[in-house]
């Protein structure tokens, strides 16, 4: 696109923010990776059957790109899986 000088120009901008990354690490636990400044929601279960029934964790504002959540060692007692939700 070229614009003249003294020239004003609209621009329309569609933002999508990237989708949030779950890893884990053993010694670690759980990292979420996403867009730094944004919201998300840590949610668990303790099994993955068609009606599960997900809990909220935690709620994070990541100041950076990635984060360790905490509390989410592994355990010796419980099955636990997780997933991130952007607020």
């Amino acid at each position: 696109m070229e614009v003249d000088a003294d020239q004003v120009s609209i621009l329309d901008a569609i933002y999508v923010a990237g989708r949030p990354s779950l890893g884990y690490r053993l010694g670690e636990g759980l990292r979420l990776s996403g867009a730094a400044g944004l919201g998300y929601r840590i949610e668990q279960t303790d099994s993955l059957g068609s009606l599960s029934d997900w809990t909220v964790l935690t709620n994070i504002m990541l100041t950076n790109s990635s984060e360790v959540i905490g509390a989410t060692l592994p355990t010796n007692s419980v099955t636990r899986f997780f997933r991130a939700v952007g607020q």
